[in-house]
């Protein structure tokens, strides 16, 4: 029982907003762009039904698969996702500004946060 509790929560630990923020910042741009379509298309083939080992995370899970698609529009589109709400996208400046530091995106882009 001990194992697949620990078990569970690293698994979770991948699905933290927190720690997604966190990581993204010392990302290239190009970087951010491929991993997080990436990781957005691999949590849309996952199928969580009520037999699957993770179905009690289910809604963290969603939440989680949510943000990150918002997250891969505003990447791409450097334009706030209209389903992301203003508390999430204010977390997401500290990224785009750590772009605009290393010269990755033009300052302009930060504009979208006025």
């Amino acid at each position: 029982m001990l194992i697949n509790k620990a078990i569970n929560m690293n698994f979770l630990d991948s699905y933290s907003i927190e720690d997604f923020l966190e990581s993204a910042k010392g990302k290239s741009w190009r970087a951010l762009v491929q991993e997080s379509h990436q990781e957005f298309r691999n949590l849309q083939k996952l199928r969580i039904t009520p037999k699957h080992h993770l179905f009690r995370f289910k809604s963290r899970i969603e939440y989680y698969t949510d943000f990150l698609g918002e997250f891969c529009f505003l990447i791409s589109q450097l334009h706030k996702p209209a389903g992301m709400s203003d508390d999430l996208f204010w977390r997401t400046r500290p990224i785009l500004e750590s772009l605009v530091e290393r010269k990755e995106l033009p300052s302009k882009v930060l504009e979208i946060y006025s």
